[in-house]
């Protein structure tokens, strides 16, 4: 009798801690930072954690999984959640996933068989997901900074080389203008011609080195329009010569920014020099698309006012696997007479070097846009 009645009560006791412990393991499950779906040997979601359904939508059971992960179509022969099926292995690989806001990111996602059957093939599956744009991004970002800090002190080096020898050619034909002063040396032209053309490569090796370091002294406030401005006025008659139609939407009340105006012009510069190139390449005649967008505007970050440029061009666009590489230094997609690679990778680092950030997003064969965003002069950091 009492052995009965220790039994009874264990049993009690486990039924009030059974509905606990799986309050726990849910909460646990739940509170996990990577969306875990299982998976029934028909391909339906047979439970989903909280994270999936952030993620993937709040309807997710009874739903076929390749909906989830390959956007309604089929899974491909190479679907890890198949072959885990097949085998009942271990499988893991990176995927791009479109989500439901048409957004495309990047996950790792991990297979693991579970509950097998007496054959030892699993009859559930679970699928976990871990999201890593955002380290792509940041290991994408260190990449570039690398490159651009080798480049950095590839320029120096150049700099530091070139300046010696210009410094004596300069030296030397004031030396003629000298003489020509005093009747002896050649016609004055000439030495004045080698001065000017020598402070010409000056001015060139100035601007490597100060690329080659940061140069936050040389901003002052200035209204980013005229800026553009600048920039168009330069442009503005090969654009036209090439029947590009210029559609510009500044605000009325644009902040003033602390920049080197001329860095920023030849950030413009590069970028809409880009832009008529792709357009160029898909509109090789006048066409009503063939146009370039330029918007500035504000926006607000985290209580901070920034200012917003953005190019947007109908051009040929940017190849899906080049987007990651554009602004590694030496890098381009146009023919190698055509070139040089360093264009954007500069670009890029001016933006930084400004407290301020610079992104592409593209579409091959249909646009490219360039954003930029810097702070404006009272919200710099």
């Amino acid at each position: 009798i009492f052995e009965a009645i220790r039994l009874r009560e264990q049993k009690r006791a486990a039924e009030r801690a059974l509905p606990e412990s799986q309050d726990k393991l849910a909460g646990i499950i739940n509170a996990v930072a990577d969306a875990m779906i299982m998976i029934d040997d028909q391909g339906q979601v047979a439970w989903a954690n909280e994270r999936s359904r952030q993620v993937f939508g709040p309807e997710l059971e009874g739903q076929a999984y390749f909906t989830i992960l390959y956007d309604g179509f089929a899974a491909p022969a190479d679907c890890i959640v198949r072959r885990c099926f097949e085998d009942g292995e271990q499988y893991d690989m990176e995927m791009t996933i479109t989500l439901g806001d048409d957004r495309r990111q990047d996950y790792w996602c991990t297979t693991n068989p579970v509950l097998r059957d007496a054959a030892g093939l699993p009859r559930h599956v679970v699928l976990v997901c871990r999201n890593t744009t955002e380290k792509k991004r940041l290991q994408a970002e260190a990449s570039r900074n690398a490159h651009l800090a080798a480049l950095g002190e590839l320029a120096a080096g150049v700099a530091h080389e070139i300046n010696n020898p210009i410094n004596g050619i300069i030296n030397y034909a004031q030396i003629l203008l000298d003489q020509e002063a005093d009747g002896v040396g050649p016609r004055e032209s000439i030495p004045r011609r080698i001065i000017k053309e020598g402070d010409r490569i000056a001015a060139i090796v100035s601007k490597l080195l100060s690329f080659a370091r940061d140069r936050r002294d040389d901003m002052v406030p200035m209204d980013m329009r005229m800026v553009l401005q600048d920039a168009l006025d330069l442009t503005g008659s090969l654009l036209k010569k090439d029947h590009i139609d210029l559609i510009i939407d500044q605000a009325d009340d644009l902040p003033i920014c602390r920049i080197n105006g001329q860095q920023i012009q030849q950030v413009f510069l590069n970028i809409i020099s880009n832009a008529r190139y792709a357009l160029n390449q898909r509109f090789p005649r006048r066409d009503p698309e063939k146009r370039l967008e330029i918007n500035i505007d504000t926006a607000e970050e985290k209580g901070r006012q920034l200012l917003r440029a953005t190019f947007t061009d109908q051009g040929c666009g940017i190849p899906e696997e080049h987007l990651q590489s554009v602004f590694n230094p030496f890098f381009s997609t146009k023919p190698s007479d055509q070139g040089t690679g360093l264009g954007l990778s500069i670009s890029f680092g001016i933006i930084e070097n400004h407290g301020g950030r610079m992104t592409i997003e593209s579409e091959e064969g249909a646009y490219t846009r360039v954003t930029i965003e810097l702070a404006a002069e009272g919200d710099l950091q």
